[in-house]
């Protein structure tokens, strides 16, 4: 299964069965049932977004056709929040206290959703599902900590889980002990970048670089002439579409031959397509 049809499996199936539940919810208005969803749908990390709001829409097809007759609707009411925080919250307090939505599906980036996080558990009480950000502190959240009503869920691979992956398993594929890092500097990057710095030293493995790339990076020399110069064993990435196909067509200009292991963020097949046979 690819990555992409993977994403929409999940998305569908955890939906379809969260939804499921809102029938026996004795509040839900029998004649439409909203659900909302804030992510992005347009810019570069629009496949995230545009591949949960698929899965969604093929979620509540299959519900409504075996609800026919039984007096429910499900809707799926979608913003685009171009992939920004502030944008986010400004459309989930929309869609939950103007446009009533039972339930919402998570944000396509880790710093919307812990923006949004406060306001879920402390005001609006609207259950979140997340099938894609994987910021440990989402769900891991102050709520959680102190044992409050905690409305945030997830679906997808959190960040303590996908770190503590990749460092061991590049460790036992190419016997790493030295380790480059090599991340985003957006609130998806910094938080992953914690994750395998913290799962790196609890290894007592060495940390040899530690690079950083932001959206105006459009080459990536400099940075992997550092990694190169540190000898590292391989190359842990966190980032997104955009500047890994910056990052493999620079490792393929320079000749770096360093083994690379990213996070999830280049699992859609625009990456292939985007960076060719630099891929």
């Amino acid at each position: 299964m690819t990555a992409e049809k993977t994403l929409k499996f999940l998305a569908a199936t955890f939906f379809l069965l969260f939804i499921s539940s809102c029938e026996q919810a004795e509040d839900v208005n029998k004649a439409s049932v909203n659900i909302g969803f804030a992510g992005a749908l347009t810019g570069p990390a629009s496949f995230i977004g545009i591949e949960i709001k698929r899965g969604a829409e093929i979620a509540i097809s299959e519900l409504n056709n075996r609800s026919s007759g039984k007096g429910y609707r499900f809707n799926l009411i979608a913003r685009d929040d171009q992939h920004k925080p502030s944008s986010t919250i400004a459309q989930y307090k929309d869609l939950i206290e103007n446009q009533n939505v039972v339930a919402m599906l998570g944000a396509t980036n880790s710093a919307s959703m812990l923006a949004v996080v406060p306001i879920i558990n402390d005001s609006l009480h609207v259950p979140v599902i997340c099938p894609a950000t994987d910021a440990t502190a989402i769900t891991d959240n102050d709520a959680f900590q102190n044992n409050r009503a905690n409305y945030l869920f997830r679906v997808g691979m959190y960040g303590r889980g996908q770190g503590n992956f990749m460092v061991d398993q590049a460790a036992k594929l190419f016997d790493a002990q030295k380790f480059a890092a090599l991340t985003w500097t957006g609130g998806w990057g910094v938080t992953g970048r914690g994750e395998i710095l913290r799962r790196i030293q609890e290894r007592g493995a060495a940390l040899v670089a530690d690079e950083s790339y932001d959206n105006a990076d459009t080459d990536m020399t400099i940075q992997l002439l550092k990694v190169r110069a540190a000898n590292a064993d391989v190359i842990l990435n966190y980032g997104l579409l955009v500047d890994n196909v910056r990052v493999a067509k620079s490792r393929k200009q320079l000749g770096v031959s360093t083994p690379y292991v990213s996070a999830w963020g280049i699992a859609g097949t625009s990456f292939s397509d985007a960076a060719e046979d630099a891929a």
